[in-house]
């Protein structure tokens, strides 16, 4: 834009110079210059000839500013002002040097004719009137002058600008990647106009200065010509600029010298290394003399017209004058002499000022475009650099690249310059120009456009590769494609879930937001493996979450310049895919919530045996929205008569509460049970009446049965369980762990993980009963096993697999101590393991390795040896008859080290949680099934519901509650019995509620404090609440207890329901609530 309006401004000077010069010859010089006619001798031609000239002015005004707007119309107004402002400068100044300057000279000398014939003192007063005209009416008239140039030019480009109509849509630009696969790289870099930019504010700044050092000059070289008139033109008219001890001439000088290197200092992003260097200085020095010139002009003409009287001066002082001055002194007396000199001097002088100062300007700028980058290099200069690494090591583009982003601010640009100057290796060419325009501004057009850069990356990566990392970032930038190709919960839900991607490898920023975007996708998929709308919502909310914590990577992480110095390219992509699938999931979540779900069941299933019974009703809404006009019937029945009016109703029931309704039946005779008929209406914001049915069966209460003592409790609290009499459940891991070893897909080495507690000891004791038809279970308790050495160690587990196969039957010999003394891993699997063959017959051994994570404290205590890993992986690869089983609260690669790297890639995993609802009941109800004990249903719902379906602190309340019922003589257990019984374990105080309390850091141990107090009376409270309520109880929560809620999270202590937070064991709620309350 610059360049143009300059181009434009200098044309358009020169065209108004061409329609202004003939009416100022011929109208207004022979004003005030008598005996000089200028005009056109025929009245026609010189009406014509003004006419001309009017037409070519005029049209010079109002074309010039549309020249230098350009194609469209960028900017409105403003924008066409700032480019008319620049084209009305150089108007001016053109304008000031040819024609008004000339005739405020010529103006300002006819003071002086009446003292050339001959020539004689004018005297001081004529003088200084002389000066006057000259210098302070020149200021006015270039002050003028200049003003009108720019101030129409600033109008009438704004105004064109504003109103002229955008161009019709055609093809968009192409990108900087599309210009790199067709080989024209160099088209990027046209219109770049910063160095021209540059050029013209250091040549305005520099151009003043020498004007203001001319002007100084004039003064004091006056005062040396004429010193009996020096002092009065330097009072009258100089003030403090006449003083010879201001260093204007001093800055001047300094300006030539110094302006080139400030020139290409300042020009941040050239196009090219040199020669838009180059340019810039030699425009910027032309400028800065042309502004200089408007000054020197005006000196020129002052020392023009008083030369006749200088001349005659220096001859009365005896000054012997040359010829040539005593003939210029004829000459210079003439009028027309003087005209020719104004008009005609501009013209001839600066071509060759301009010829002059050009050269010096090429030197200049050559110096510092060789000087300066090495002090200051700018992305070009940077470009360079890498691009002769890149010679040197093609191979590390790929680290190279993203170390750019990690280190230099200006990485965009210098991936651009860079592009260009790997033309000789397209490809490398190609990858550098795609990550430029996947970050910078151009792709960010949509979706598309992103998803086709990161394809192309993608592909480009794939086919290289020899360069470094190329398998590891192609594969995150192949699922990055298919992540942004996704728009809808559908697409969504196809998506598969990113490998596993290394940190070490892909940039870390990256390589997490991939592994949240895996997360997301992991719960949704979710979404579809359930049908109950809360689950479904759950895992919507658990996704949006996660789609929120990627986001503030994406959106706070990549960009703080803490980490990167730039933005890497994959953020705009990610930021845009992130938000489209926030709407999408937020979309969806409305769409659930959009329900009302009302339920009525009955409040227990006993009914007294009385004439009129009345029936309790839970009224419950399981939606998300509320639900209004709730109508509940109960029909008539063939064991009892409804009690009139039988229905009652309710205005509004919100999402999530319940109500309790109360209706009155008259039991017929004879009856034994109650089969119950209901019928539940309401409105929602979708349906209006919406109708369900409902049916369920009350018993009469019969007498307490007698009361039996149960002994001995079949409930077990402090060791794992090692018959099936109270082991109930867990048939999805026994299906997974059959599927591995003896299903299509076998698999030898499985991880069985969870946290304290959970069952995983019983149900390494259960899998001898569940695989007893194909396999032998030895169960290995790595906390009992002997340590000084590999021998010991494996003696160890060879005497637990003969006391193992003994068991079944089988007689094996144990081998003596001293047969693993000299090699034991050879003796154990050549000697020992091998020779057990022939007695398995079908069957397999089966290692089951209980907390397995003592194995490697064994290592780094230096019991054993870091060999034992690299052995037990051999045994498992090369053993086709021993499988093993591992159990522990860590996945291996959580354990850390390189220990276990070795069995990272072979293991199977899977995760040992809590009981499901079904199963807690079938834990409450199967292992007293034999005796006069009976559970009311909900006194089950209680217990299920404060342990959450947790092994041990299940296993811990029945046995509570069966030491309760002893003691009690009680058969018949109710909710209340069952408080009475939790209340026994608070007292008492086991060891888990313990352990989990010391385990916790200061601040999760603030945390559980406040949560457990705050959570009284409501189920879920979220994280802003949370801290509102224990900066109100006097624990306030900061950043470390906010962060403890993660830790707490992780150790599944704390249940993260989007964004409530709750115990996921209320039993533990109920602990921490009673021994460290929060206002102790």
């Amino acid at each position: 834009m610059t360049r143009r309006a300059i181009t434009a401004g200098i044309l358009g000077g020169l065209l108004f110079t061409l329609g202004a010069l003939y009416p100022a010859l011929a109208v207004l010089t022979p004003a005030f210059i008598p005996g000089v006619p200028l005009a056109a001798a025929n009245p026609v031609a010189h009406a014509v000839l003004l006419m001309i000239s009017t037409i070519v002015a005029v049209g010079a005004v109002l074309f010039t500013p549309a020249m230098a707007l350009g194609p469209g119309r960028a900017g409105g107004f403003w924008g066409g002002a700032q480019s008319g402002s620049i084209a009305g400068l150089f108007i001016g100044i053109i304008v000031c040097l040819a024609v008004a300057l000339p005739l405020n000279g010529l103006l300002g000398w006819q003071i002086l004719i009446p003292y050339l014939s001959p020539v004689s003192d004018p005297g001081a007063v004529e003088v200084v009137t002389y000066a006057a005209r000259i210098f302070s009416d020149g200021a006015l008239i270039i002050g003028v002058t200049m003003t009108a140039a720019i101030l129409a030019s600033v109008v009438i480009g704004g105004a064109v600008n504003a109103v002229r109509r955008a161009p019709a849509p055609g093809a968009e630009s192409p990108s900087l990647y599309e210009l790199a696969a067709r080989g024209h790289m160099s088209r990027w870099f046209r219109g770049e106009d910063s160095a021209t930019s540059v050029a013209l504010a250091v040549g305005l700044i520099v151009g003043l200065v020498f004007a203001v050092a001319e002007l100084q000059n004039v003064y004091i070289l006056f005062d040396d010509y004429w010193p009996e008139l020096g002092p009065l033109l330097s009072q009258s008219l100089g003030g403090i600029l006449a003083v010879r001890s201001l260093p204007f001439t001093t800055l001047a000088i300094s300006g030539i010298l110094l302006m080139g290197g400030v020139v290409v200092a300042l020009i941040k992003n050239p196009a090219g290394r040199f020669w838009p260097r180059v340019s810039a200085v030699i425009l910027s020095m032309n400028i800065a003399v042309a502004v200089w010139y408007v000054q020197a002009s005006r000196t020129a003409a002052f020392y023009s017209g008083l030369s006749p009287f200088l001349i005659a001066r220096a001859a009365e002082h005896g000054v012997v004058i040359a010829p040539a001055s005593v003939d210029w002194l004829a000459v210079a007396s003439q009028p027309s002499t003087q005209v020719a000199l104004a008009y005609l001097g501009p013209w001839i002088v600066m071509p060759l000022i301009i010829a002059a100062v050009s050269l010096a300007g090429l030197l200049f700028g050559a110096a510092y475009a060789a000087l300066i980058p090495l002090l200051i290099p700018r992305p070009i200069d940077r470009a360079a650099r890498v691009r002769r690494k890149l010679q040197r090591e093609p191979n590390q583009i790929l680290p190279i690249t993203y170390q750019l982003f990690n280190r230099d601010s200006s990485a965009f640009d210098v991936l651009a310059h860079l592009a260009a100057q790997l033309r000789a290796q397209p490809d490398l060419a190609r990858l550098v120009a795609a990550y430029h325009s996947l970050g910078a501004a151009e792709s960010n057009g949509g979706t598309a456009a992103h998803a086709k850069l990161v394809t192309e990356i993608a592909t480009l990566i794939e086919q290289h590769p020899e360069w470094r990392h190329s398998k590891e970032i192609g594969s995150a930038h192949r699922s990055l494609s298919q992540i942004l190709t996704a728009d809808t919960l559908e697409a969504l839900l196809l998506i598969k879930p990113p490998a596993e991607i290394s940190t070490t490898t892909v940039p870390p920023l990256l390589a997490r937001v991939i592994e949240r975007i895996k997360e997301v996708v992991e719960e949704l998929h979710k979404v579809n493996r359930v049908d109950d709308l809360p689950s479904r919502l759950t895992f919507l909310n658990n996704a949006l979450e996660t789609i929120n914590t990627a986001q503030r990577i994406v959106d706070a992480d990549m960009r703080d310049r803490r980490q990167v110095a730039t933005p890497y390219p994959e953020q705009p992509a990610l930021a845009d895919a992130l938000e489209r699938w926030e709407e999408v999931v937020i979309a969806a979540t409305k769409r659930l919530k959009g329900r009302a779900d009302v339920t009525a069941a009955l409040k227990s299933n006993r009914a007294p045996q009385l004439p009129r019974i009345p029936v309790i009703f839970i009224v419950q809404n399981r939606g998300l929205n509320v639900a209004e006009h709730i109508r509940l019937k109960l029909r008539s029945g063939n064991d009892y008569f409804v009690v009139p009016p039988g229905e009652t109703s309710l205005d509004i029931l919100p999402a999530g509460e319940n109500h309790e309704a109360t209706l009155m039946i008259e039991p017929k005779a004879e009856t034994k049970r109650l089969r119950l008929e209901w019928e539940v209406a309401f409105d929602d914001s979708v349906e209006t009446a919406r109708l369900s049915q409902f049916a369920d069966v009350a018993e009469f209460v019969a007498p307490d049965k007698p009361f039996q003592r149960i002994f001995p409790i079949p409930y077990v609290t402090g060791t794992p369980l090692k018959d099936g009499e109270v082991f109930v459940g867990r048939q999805d891991i026994f299906d997974f762990v059959k599927e591995n070893l003896i299903g299509a897909h076998q698999n030898n080495v499985l991880i069985l993980h969870g946290q304290r507690r959970t069952g995983k000891t019983s149900v390494l004791y259960r899998l001898g009963d569940v695989l007893k038809d194909t396999h032998i279970a030895v169960l290995i308790d790595m906390q009992g096993k002997p340590a000084r050495g590999a021998a010991d160690f494996l003696f160890s587990i060879a005497d637990d697999i003969v006391y193992a196969m003994e068991l079944q039957g089988i007689e094996v010999p144990l081998p003596e101590k001293k047969d693993f003394d000299d090699s034991p891993e050879f003796f154990f699997r050549s000697r020992f393991v091998r020779s057990l063959t022939p007695t398995l017959g079908k069957r397999n051994l089966l290692l089951l390795f209980d907390e397995f994570e003592e194995l490697q404290r064994r290592v780094d205590d230096g019991k054993l040896e870091p060999g034992i890993f690299s052995f037990l992986r051999n045994l498992m690869q090369h053993e086709e008859r021993v499988d093993f089983i591992f159990a522990g609260t860590h996945k291996l690669e959580e354990l850390g080290g390189d220990y276990w790297s070795a069995l990272f890639n072979i293991a199977s995993y899977k995760r040992v949680t809590f009981l499901s609802p079904a199963e807690v009941r079938r834990l409450i109800t199967e292992p007293i099934a034999k005796y006069n004990l009976e559970y009311d249903p909900m006194a089950i719902e209680a217990i299920a519901m404060l342990t959450a379906g947790h092994p041990y602190f299940a296993q811990l309340l029945l046995h509570e509650i069966i030491v309760y019922h002893n003691e009690s003589q009680r058969s018949y257990m109710t909710a209340a019995d069952v408080e009475q019984s939790v209340e026994r374990v608070l007292e008492r105080g086991e060891a888990h509620f313990k352990y989990i309390w010391t385990e916790s850091a200061p601040e999760e141990q603030t945390t559980l404090r406040v949560l457990a107090e705050a959570l009284v009376g409501r189920a879920e409270i979220n994280l802003p609440d949370l801290q509102d309520f224990g900066a109100q109880c006097g624990c306030p929560l900061g950043e470390a207890e906010a962060q403890a809620l993660a830790a707490l999270v992780s150790r599944d202590i704390i249940t993260r329901n989007g964004k409530l937070y709750r115990y996921t064991v209320p039993l533990v709620e109920k602990w921490v609530r009673h021994t460290h309350p929060v206002l102790a």
